[in-house]
């Protein structure tokens, strides 16, 4: 019975560890622009992964819903949902523009296993904000 609890755990471990998303906000970015026009206000970074069984049935993915934590049998690390992370985060930091939206996907075969994959998605892009130009705001009437 102990056995069977040890064992358990660290399958549950392996498979929190395999699944992973993460989003970086870099503000600091030492008064450089990222356009001439517009005030920068990040760099976002977006990134899931997961296990995939015969390199087509996700098993274990992280979430792009929430970041650090993971899904089952979803297809997260899919180039949509990767952008939609950056673009959601985009808006909530005030951000008008997102500009240099760059994506890769990758994956690495687990050779030991013959039967599984990892995946991911990588997305990066430069979140902005136009300037307030006089005269630009229209009244509704």
């Amino acid at each position: 019975m102990e056995r069977t609890i040890l064992v358990g755990l660290a399958v549950l471990t392996l498979l929190s560890a395999v699944g992973c998303s993460s989003l970086t906000v870099v503000t600091e970015l030492n008064n450089q622009r990222f356009t001439l026009d517009e005030q920068p206000v990040a760099h976002l970074s977006a990134r899931v992964g997961g296990i995939y069984l015969f390199y087509y049935i996700p098993l274990v993915t992280g979430d792009s819903e929430q970041t650090d934590r993971i899904r089952f049998f979803r297809d997260e690390p899919d180039v949509e949902r990767v952008v939609h992370m950056v673009t959601r985060k985009s808006k909530e930091l005030g951000a008008t523009r997102l500009t240099d939206l760059y994506s890769w996907s990758d994956s690495v075969w687990a050779s030991f296993s013959l039967i599984f994959w990892y995946r991911w998605t990588s997305v990066s892009g430069n979140a902005s904000m136009a300037p307030d130009v006089p005269g630009s705001h229209q009244t509704i009437r």
